[in-house]
């Protein structure tokens, strides 16, 4: 992750509350054999564009081309569903 937040049970309720509600992101839990191992998301998605964040959060999972997997479907979901043309 790009920053080390304190998080607590409560913060984290809200936060999931507030993104479940939001039209203008997607977030998914990326798991490998039944395990939960890291989040893809797109956020400020517009008509035309969206950023994107993601990462692996255990090691043992890194370096084996599920980043590349993760990826590859994503952009197929971005420009081929939500018809965007470009992912900052």
């Amino acid at each position: 992750m790009y920053t080390d937040p304190v998080l607590t049970l409560e913060s984290q309720k809200l936060w999931f509350e507030k993104i479940s509600a939001d039209q203008s992101c997607r977030y998914w839990i990326v798991s490998e054999s039944h395990k939960d191992i890291g989040v893809v998301a797109i956020t400020d998605i517009t008509k035309s564009k969206c950023n994107l964040a993601w990462y692996i959060g255990e090691d043992e999972y890194r370096g084996k081309g599920l980043g590349t997997c993760i990826l590859l479907n994503l952009f197929d979901f971005v420009f081929d569903t939500l018809k965007l043309d470009e992912i900052y």
